[in-house]
């Protein structure tokens, strides 16, 4: 398969990372600030899906540029952990996106997560 076919194949790969990190199509469209609408018709390939945001994908997900665009090697980057499953980095992708989220969040957000998780952990 050329280069161009494999990149145009990215809608493919696209709904295994959402499937790895066990995102809902809207939480994937939250994390790279665009809407659900957008986000559904790259996954389902209806709309093309350009370098730039491939690109955001990719750091946004710390998924592998050559994994994402050729299906060449692993499905994320490797930093200090290339002994980590993909499973455990995949984990590790979720906590950063959650602290990330609630780092945007406004206060009133935060409040009402804070006291709900108390609650939860209070019984």
């Amino acid at each position: 398969m050329k280069h161009d076919d494999l990149k145009a194949e990215r809608y493919k790969r696209l709904k295994q990372i959402r499937s790895r990190l066990e995102y809902t199509q809207a939480e994937m469209a939250d994390a790279l600030g665009v809407a659900t609408t957008t986000y559904c018709q790259w996954e389902t390939g209806k709309r093309p899906l350009d370098d730039a945001r491939a690109e955001q994908i990719c750091a946004t997900f710390d998924v592998d540029k050559d994994w994402f665009n050729f299906e060449v090697g692993r499905m994320f980057r490797r930093r200090n952990s290339d002994s980590l499953p993909d499973e455990e980095l995949a984990r590790r992708t979720r906590l950063a996106s959650a602290k990330t989220f609630l780092q945007n969040a406004t206060p009133e957000y935060r409040a009402a997560l804070y006291t709900i998780l108390r609650h939860e952990f209070e019984r």
